[in-house]
C-alpha cells in the first residue's frame, strides 16, 4: 500500500503539469484591431447595426442607435462547459442598454435573467438569455470592464444595443474574450493565439 501511494504521488504533478486546465480552443473572442473575427450584424437589428471604428489608433465596434432601433452583433461558438465572456464596453446614454446574451437549446426557464421581449418586439426566441446589461440611466464617458457567464450549451453569443430612449445613442464594445470559469485571474483566454492577432 505505501509502494501505490508513493507511486500515486509521485506521478500526480507530472500529470498535473502536463494538463492546462486553462487551455482553451473555443470560439468567441475579438480584440477588433484588424477584423470583426467571427462576430456579424445579425438578422435581429432593426435600424442600427455595428461596425468596426477606430479612433486615436483605437479600433473597436460601435452601434449609433437613434430612438427606436436595435443593433445585435453575434458570433457562433461551442461551449462544452461554462465559459465567461469579458469585455470593454462603453454605453453611457439615458434610456440605452447593451444587452450580453446566450443563445441555447433547452433554456431553463430561470436563464432570462434580463427580460428583452420588449427588445425584440415580442418575438423573443426562449433560446435567448441575457445575463448582463448596462443601466437604462445615463452614466459617465469612459470604457468599463464587463463580465457574463454563458453556460454549457451556448452556440451564439450575442451583443444588444437598444435605444428605447429619445436621445440618439451609442454603444460601443472592445477586446473580447472567452474564459474557462476556472481561469479566475483572467489570464488565458480562448483561442489566444488566434485572438492576439484579431
Amino acid at each position: 500500500l505505501h509502494e501505490e501511494l508513493t507511486a500515486t504521488i509521485s506521478t500526480t504533478p507530472k500529470l498535473l503539469l502536463s494538463l492546462n486546465l486553462l487551455e482553451c480552443d473555443t470560439t468567441g473572442g475579438c480584440l477588433f484591431d484588424k477584423s470583426l473575427c467571427s462576430y456579424h450584424n445579425s438578422h435581429m437589428s432593426r435600424g442600427s447595426t455595428f461596425q468596426r471604428t477606430s479612433i486615436y489608433g483605437r479600433n473597436f465596434v460601435q452601434a449609433l442607435a437613434p430612438p427606436g432601433t436595435i443593433a445585435v452583433l453575434e458570433t457562433a461558438t461551442s461551449f462544452a462547459e461554462d465559459h465567461k465572456i469579458v469585455f470593454d464596453v462603453l454605453e453611457f446614454t439615458e434610456g440605452e442598454r447593451l444587452f450580453g446574451c446566450c443563445f441555447k437549446k433547452d433554456l431553463a426557464p430561470h436563464d432570462n435573467i434580463f427580460d428583452i421581449t420588449s427588445l425584440l418586439a415580442g418575438s423573443r426566441p426562449p433560446e435567448l438569455f441575457c445575463p448582463f446589461a448596462t443601466p437604462a440611466h445615463s452614466t459617465s464617458v469612459i470604457w468599463r470592464t464587463a463580465r457574463f457567464t454563458c453556460p454549457r450549451g451556448t452556440s451564439k453569443v450575442l451583443f444588444m444595443c437598444e435605444n428605447f430612449g429619445t436621445n440618439n445613442g451609442t454603444c460601443a464594445m472592445d477586446n473580447i474574450r472567452v474564459h474557462k470559469l476556472f481561469d479566475v485571474l483572467e489570464v488565458e483566454p480562448c483561442q489566444k493565439d488566434i485572438v492576439a492577432y484579431s
